[in-house]
């Protein structure tokens, strides 16, 4: 019947209600419904209609699509970031072709007295500690970046402030051979080699995002992909990648706050917190170059696979993204002091560079030089020189 067609959905509407009713709150709304509708009906002449069953009408419910429903319930922002398009893309198929970046607050209170550091320091220490307590007690940022097509990490770094620095010391990690780390750490797998950039992928972030670091990235031949704000799936394999740290790592160290207020009950994370960054960093290190890579991944394009694995088959495969050059490391990723040139040279950081080049154009050049250094290896430096300052004949 055309009349209780209409009443069906005119009650399977308030389906998409926030309070998001159930089924069977809809089937009473309706039968309310049909019942004023028979008494207009009787009063013109007219046969009763009868009230559907609820089997018939859940599956008239079913019409309207979950999309439809989500949008209704949760709003745009939710729909978009679980039923939006992009999150099974094949993103990358090269090594470093994708890196996405992204920063996370720690969810750890960081203090001195739970690992046996109290006991040690002097009265004086203690003292100054005492007063400066609830600075101490402070949570850090986890910055780090995967390649999309392995799910390798490829560089992180632990900092209290993710601005433009900590950012610019994970591309150099990135960029960079980490045998330093795996011998000062003590792991037991080799961690991903230096790759290059193609693509660098971040977030809304001002520490991942902003002049600086896109400069950077397009001097070291690679271009820059941002998310869309509230769009998590544009970003998701970082996103999700700070999820499993979080329940595979951080979640087992004395201080963890838990994902959300309240969360841990009867547990105060500030009295069971540690103050020891050298140590989280080297937690973190090994849990990076030892567990994460050995760990079956059932992402997009992954299958189950351990992501060292994939790395393996894939470099075998099509390779990589060039490795940036020492030159370009200097200039783009490096630090820039300025000093004048000498009969020794050029000094930076106290350190002495000099070359037969350099030495050649000291009479006639005018003013200071810039000299980059790469901090990963400060034996040497590179010093653009622009012909404007020339004493030229």
């Amino acid at each position: 019947d055309t009349a209780l067609l209409e009443l069906m959905t005119q009650a399977r509407d308030r389906v998409l209600d926030p309070k998001q009713p159930t089924d069977v709150s809809v089937l009473n709304t309706l039968t309310v419904m049909v019942h004023e509708k028979n008494e207009v009906r009787k009063r013109n002449g007219l046969p009763a209609l009868k009230c559907v069953s609820q089997k018939t009408l859940t599956k008239h419910i079913k019409k309207i699509s979950q999309t439809a429903r989500d949008f209704a319930r949760n709003g745009e922002r939710w729909t978009t970031n679980n039923r939006g398009s992009g999150s099974t893309d094949f993103r990358a198929l090269m090594i470093g072709e994708q890196c996405v970046i992204d920063e996370c607050k720690i969810s750890l209170i960081m203090t001195v007295k739970e690992k046996g550091i109290w006991e040690r320091l002097s009265e004086e220490d203690q003292t100054v500690l005492v007063e400066i307590e609830e600075i101490i007690k402070a949570r850090l940022w986890l910055v780090v970046m995967l390649d999309v097509a392995s799910r390798m990490p490829l560089g992180w770094v632990i900092t209290d402030n993710p601005k433009t620095d900590a950012t610019m010391e994970v591309l150099r990690m990135a960029t960079r051979d980490k045998t330093r780390e795996k011998v000062r750490y003590e792991c037991r797998c080799d961690p991903m080699p230096a790759v290059g950039v193609g693509k660098y992928h971040s977030d809304n972030g001002t520490g991942v995002r902003n002049a600086a670091v896109k400069s950077t990235v397009l001097g070291i031949h690679g271009q820059c992909i941002d998310s869309r704000t509230y769009h998590s799936t544009d970003n998701s394999i970082a996103e999700r990648g700070f999820g499993t740290f979080e329940t595979q790592l951080f979640s087992l160290i004395h201080g963890y706050t838990g994902r959300r207020a309240g969360q841990l009950t009867g547990y105060d994370p500030i009295k069971n917190g540690v103050l020891d960054v050298e140590q989280l960093y080297g937690i973190v290190t090994r849990y990076l170059v030892d567990v994460y890579p050995n760990n079956l991944h059932h992402g997009v394009t992954m299958t189950g696979h351990r992501p060292i694995d994939v790395f393996h088959a894939i470099n075998d495969e099509y390779g990589g993204i060039a490795v940036p050059t020492d030159h370009d490391r200097r200039i783009h990723l490096g630090w820039m002091v300025e000093s004048s040139i000498t009969d020794e040279g050029v000094k930076a950081y106290n350190l002495p560079f000099s070359s037969d080049a350099l030495q050649a154009i000291r009479d006639d050049y005018k003013g200071k030089v810039s000299i980059y250094i790469d901090p990963d290896d400060i034996s040497k430096a590179t010093v653009p020189v622009s012909y404007t300052h020339l004493t030229l004949p």
